[in-house]
């Protein structure tokens, strides 16, 4: 469980993956929708680099099990609870105590899904699934009503005592919207995807895009909790913001490659696939190694 941080059960919430720098893996994430296949590679974190050229490696997204693969070892069981970033840093959360469908790969293929909030309580177990590092979701049930978008984010399992899973706000894209130098509005349309890289713990600035990604309103934190769509790279907030993302009406996934200036002075391109969906939102905390 994150640590307590207020009565109000505020907490740092961590959808954390470590990324070695010297070996990467990642998952494709075929046709992947709400309640659509998950990440379809079986590998193991940091079990190598793929790319083939030395200079692009895949970075994050991996999981034991998908894509109707049988996987090797026992699934595992995942006690979860609800968290919603609504303020701009996105390091702290509150509980969320909404309704939702929590879900995730089952080990040896398929879903395993478990109703959470109302007469289910605030912490719920999702059982037998892969092992890993892969993409948990969290799909509102009140089809926004509570403020929420539904949310993917990047876990590593199995995790240490109750998995936080994040959910963001609503109001707060759509704050952050109205403040970039050419405002404007959360498309329902599209995907919202949030980053947050780090290092040792701490924000990381000066990662960049390797190339434009599809349909999206790209905004760099300038400053923790302020964001800009005239920077280049991250600031000390760590942030990029993938906001408006296009995505097909039956959900798939993006490929983002970045780069890390303090790394090989750039020269790696570093590669994640994100689950995506129409209205839903992507988060995940990106932990890379030193270079």
């Amino acid at each position: 469980m994150p640590p307590m941080r207020t009565s109000r059960a505020r907490w740092i919430a961590s959808a954390a993956v470590a990324l070695a720098a010297v070996a990467f893996v990642a998952c494709s994430q075929a046709d992947h929708d709400p309640q659509g296949a998950g990440p379809s590679c079986k590998t193991e974190c940091g079990s190598g680099a793929v790319g083939g050229t030395g200079t692009s490696k895949d970075a994050g997204a991996a999981s034991d099990a998908g894509g109707g693969a049988a996987d090797a070892g026992p699934g595992v069981d995942v006690t979860a609870t609800v968290v919603i970033y609504s303020e701009p840093t996105f390091s702290v959360a509150d509980s969320y105590q909404g309704a939702a469908t929590l879900e995730g790969d089952k080990v040896g293929g398929g879903k395993v899904s478990v109703p959470y909030g109302a007469t289910n309580g605030t912490s719920v177990t999702l059982p037998g699934v892969a092992a890993g590092s892969g993409w948990l979701y969290v799909d509102d049930s009140s089809g926004g009503q509570t403020g929420i978008f539904s949310t993917y984010s990047l876990q590593s399992l199995p995790a240490n005592g109750t998995l936080a899973l994040p959910v963001i706000s609503r109001p707060l894209l759509l704050a952050i919207f109205t403040k970039l130098p050419i405002p404007g509005v959360v498309d329902v349309t599209a995907a919202q995807v949030v980053l947050r890289f780090q290092r040792k713990g701490v924000p990381l600035a000066g990662i960049s895009l390797s190339a434009p990604v599809k349909g999206a309103t790209v905004a760099f934190d300038s400053g923790p909790g302020v964001f800009t769509t005239d920077a280049k790279a991250t600031s000390t907030g760590g942030m990029i913001l993938l906001l408006n993302t296009a995505v097909a009406a039956a959900g798939g996934s993006i490929t983002v490659g970045f780069v890390d200036a303090a790394a090989d002075a750039g020269a790696t391109t570093y590669t994640l696939t994100i689950p995506t969906a129409a209205g839903a939102a992507s988060f995940a905390e990106i932990q890379l190694a030193a270079p």
